[in-house]
């Protein structure tokens, strides 16, 4: 190859040979691919190595492939329609562009993953040029063999498709088990045991290509993926006697458990799903395809620890509509069960009429003794059967509530879970949590009292009818008596919302004033502030008070109507009947009929007050509706509807990034653009406000750009789930804390790894002889904000939570600032050995010294960029910055 330039493009590529030369990309950017050579001359498809942007160098090298009937193989350097390129000998470009050769060494190197490679220099270029052939190769096989493997995926994924729609049709027929479709799938046993507890549950499973390991981090994992929520329980003895839904567990295939092995789930266990029928426990074993019922023995090998899986709320936005679809499907049962104990107790109270009836009209005037006991003993019955069904439909609608609450209530914590963390800025903490329980409220109101009043009214029509059996005269007159207890409520909803849309708004500052005053309290006491703290709360609680007084006195007053009007409307009907005997309008009704129906209107009447009386219930449920409102109307920022990023090597782009947080407010980050290799170690520094700890909650997706864009691994953020790409990540914000609870329990989290883990975790922050020192070591419990330790174990504590995943991006917003020197050397060692992307931002310059690389910000900006060295060097902001600093 001659030294000089040429024009390179896509099509008309420069392909490489052994000539000891340097390629220099001198404008436009250019891409090094290798390719398969075929026997007829044409080319395979290619497979990237590396690109190069304009001032980039690339090696010159060829591969060979020795094995028997090895193909031939070349290295072609492809480029842009403006791409233009410059070949210089290689002696030239060791010593006028070392730097740059080394940095595409550098490059290469981790495209192959060399984690020990020798230093490019003119002695080791030879050995450099070797290495390059032999991993181009490897990596071209590797490339084959994964897309060979997809082809057998995705052709096995067909064949599995084919066969579930075949059965799909069979099962018309057949009406086969939803099991056997499961256990006839060709997935891992842990997918299969997920995917029929998801069914059982009304969970949708995605199809995917991923092989999970068959133990709790598997579970976990399919979880993730399907945006699940998963809930660890613990199977106390005969717990297979009771309803605890269905469950995914372990089976010990050799021997009983003891509970202090309940957490080691390892090869001797295998997953299996646990299915409540009726009033036993079936257990669905998919390595032999068995069904087992489980019984006292063979119990003792299940895991006492299990999984219960939870349905969430996918869509972006909801309505009070969409929750009710939503809990009903998990009801359906205990709500026909309900109804028709319901419907069983009305036909029973219709004969207590017809008795009434028999009894006056004909026992009394005949004096039938035999039929009177009859009768007695019929009414008697009757009201046992009447007793024992109230209490029936009573603890169906227990049971309906109960059920209906569980599933609501955890479908909208995980919807706030998910939700975008500015909105929770929005709102005090207390107030959020008024809101969230006010939507169990409005469940309860729903499922609960107006959902008996409206069945018990619908029922009623059958005394309606019975009454117009009697005498339609009587009948008509009494449903003209009803107008009163109707409209009566109607009026007292209108004049009290205002009242009530105001009782529930002030409850919810009381409740967030509450709990800041709580959180707070040691500063109030500090400050001598009791007496103005106390004024604050006394005066909203004043004004609750007041609107509570208001709707509490409408109330007296409706129920004082409920309680007088049935006794007045039985006087009404007695003068009526008086009336209309002495005119002879009823001469065909009976004494026995009358009081028969009165008994009839009774039960109706009780129905349609026990109706009204909801209604200022109902109207509650307007002002709880539109207070919940913000929470059900807010997009969650975790969307199944977007695929997972898949696997991060480490490195980001961030392009021209601008950011305000009021639309008419300032540039908070002004066209801010870095690139960050993956195993880079960078450092961002500049003075508060800069935008520094802004600019790493974008990059956690915390915040959404006004424009420009970040990528991870040359990925647009945005494309992707933002959950899947967090999980990568270690991340220690500024002001980070714990939760209640031990020092294992602070460190592994939610990830499942084993106490081990968590000592390597706490060792590599130099906090285990800190644990060890403790009462009870990696166990010893913590209050929550970990106010029982120092400042210093409170910050290595949670770097140990942050990097226990190995994950291969780490963020540290001021991470080490509570760390002494020697502390924060282990530290930084530690971290060194990971060989991760690691995003520090620091005040203190002193803990980004050895940082590949530090990005200087001024107000928005990035205004310096490069090693300490070079930025002391310039003498620019970041000098000052040190000097600033070192005196």
């Amino acid at each position: 190859m001659n030294a000089g330039k040429m024009h390179v493009t896509n099509s008309n590529f420069l392909t490489l040979d052994s000539s000891n030369v340097a390629i220099k990309i001198i404008k436009s950017s250019a891409y090094l691919f290798i390719v398969e050579k075929m026997p007829d001359g044409s080319y395979g498809a290619r497979h990237p190595l590396a690109d190069y942007e304009e001032g980039g160098l690339t090696f010159n090298f060829t591969v060979e492939d020795n094995a028997e009937n090895a193909g031939k193989f070349e290295i072609v350097l492809a480029g842009t329609t403006e791409t233009e390129v410059e070949i210089i000998p290689i002696d030239k470009a060791l010593s006028e562009y070392e730097k740059e050769l080394k940095l595409s060494w550098k490059v290469l190197c981790r495209t192959f993953k060399l984690e020990e490679a020798p230093e490019l220099s003119k002695e080791t270029y030879p050995q450099v040029i070797s290495i390059l052939a032999q991993k181009s190769l490897e990596l071209f096989k590797a490339d084959k063999e994964f897309e060979r493997i997809s082809s057998v995926d995705y052709q096995r994924l067909s064949d599995r498709a084919y066969q579930n729609t075949l059965s799909t049709i069979s099962a018309v027929v057949t009406r086969k088990k939803d099991v056997e479709d499961v256990f006839n799938s060709d997935e891992v046993a842990v997918q299969k045991v997920f995917r029929m507890v998801a069914k059982k549950t009304r969970i949708e499973v995605k199809e995917n290509e991923k092989h999970y390991p068959n133990t709790k981090a598997g579970i976990q994992a399919i979880a993730k993926d399907n945006t699940v929520r998963l809930r660890e329980v613990l199977l106390r003895d005969k717990w297979y006697h009771d309803d605890c839904g269905h469950l995914i567990a372990f089976y010990k295939i050799d021997g009983s458990i003891e509970l202090s092995d309940s957490n080691d789930i390892d090869e001797n266990y295998r997953p299996v799903a646990l299915i409540k029928k009726k009033d036993s426990y079936l257990m669905y074993d998919p390595a032999d395809n068995s069904v087992t019922k489980i019984t006292a023995e063979n119990s003792s090998r299940i895991n006492p620890m299990a999984f219960m899986l939870y349905r969430t709320i996918t869509k972006d936005k909801i309505t009070i509509k969409d929750l009710c679809f939503f809990t009903f499907a998990d009801i359906k049962v205990d709500f026909i069960r309900f109804v028709i104990i319901g419907l069983l107790c009305t036909l029973i109270g219709m004969l207590t009429p017809m008795m009434t009836k028999n009894f006056i009209d004909y026992v009394i005037p005949n004096a039938a003794r035999t039929m009177a006991v009859q009768i007695c003993l019929l009414v008697f019955v009757c009201n046992m059967a009447s007793l024992l069904g109230s209490i029936a439909k009573s603890l169906a609608n227990m049971r309906l509530q109960t059920k209906s609450q569980n599933v609501l209530q955890t479908a909208i914590i995980d919807r706030l879970l998910r939700l975008p963390v500015n909105f929770f800025k929005n709102f005090t903490s207390g107030d959020l949590s008024d809101r969230a329980m006010t939507i169990s409220q409005i469940q309860q109101t729903i499922s609960g009292i107006i959902l008996s009043a409206v069945m018990n009214l619908l029922f009623s029509v059958v005394y309606l009818v019975q009454e117009f059996n009697y005498c339609a005269y009587f009948a008509k007159l009494g449903l003209l008596f009803l107008l009163v207890p109707v409209l009566v409520p109607f009026i007292a909803c209108f004049a009290t919302y205002h009242w009530e849309k105001s009782l529930i708004e002030s409850g919810g500052k009381i409740t967030g004033m509450l709990f800041q005053f709580l959180s707070g309290i040691e500063k109030i006491r500090n400050s001598n502030s009791e007496r103005r703290v106390f004024s604050e709360w006394s005066r909203e609680y004043t004004r609750q008070r007041t609107f509570g007084y208001n709707i509490e006195a409408v109330n007296n007053v409706m129920q004082t109507i409920n309680a007088v009007y049935p006794t007045l409307v039985s006087i009404l009907f007695y003068f009526f009947f008086s009336v209309a005997m002495k005119e002879k309008k009823i001469a065909t009704l009976s004494t026995g009929t009358f009081m028969a129906f009165l008994s009839a209107y009774g039960s109706f009447q009780g129905a349609v007050l026990g109706f009204t009386g909801s209604i200022l219930s109902i109207r509650n449920l307007i002002p709880m509706s539109k207070r919940v409102k913000s929470i059900l109307d807010e997009t969650p920022e975790i969307q199944d509807d977007k695929p997972s990023i898949g696997k991060l090597e480490g490195s980001i782009e961030i392009n021209h990034l601008n950011f305000r947080y009021e639309e008419k407010g300032p540039l908070i980050l002004d066209d801010v653009n870095m690139k960050i290799e993956a195993g880079e170690y960078i450092g961002i520094v500049g003075t508060s406000g800069a935008g520094k700890s802004t600019l790493l909650r974008m990059i956690l997706g915390f915040e959404k750009p006004e424009s420009g864009a970040i990528y991870f691994d040359k990925q647009d953020m945005n494309d992707f789930e933002v959950g899947s790409i967090r999980r990568q990540m270690g991340v220690v914000l500024q002001n980070d804390t714990v939760l209640q609870g031990t020092m294992l329990q602070n460190i592994v989290g939610s990830s499942g790894l084993k106490e081990a883990d968590a000592w390597a975790a706490a060792k590599a922050v130099a906090l285990d002889k800190d644990i060890r020192e403790m009462p009870m070591g990696m166990f010893t419990m913590i209050p929550a904000g970990g106010l029982s330790i120092s400042g210093g174990q409170l910050q290595r504590l949670i770097i140990a939570r942050a990097i226990i995943r190995k994950p291969n991006i780490l963020l540290f917003d001021e991470a080490t600032s509570a760390l002494d020197n020697v502390t924060q050397s282990v530290v930084r060692q530690s971290l060194d050995e990971l060989k991760v992307t690691r995003i520090v931002i620091a005040h203190r310059l002193s803990t980004i010294i050895h940082a590949d690389r530090i990005y200087v910000m001024k107000d928005g900006k990035v205004i310096e960029t490069g090693n300490y060295e070079e930025l002391i060097k310039m003498n620019g902001y970041f000098a000052e910055l040190a000097k600033r600093q070192n005196v």
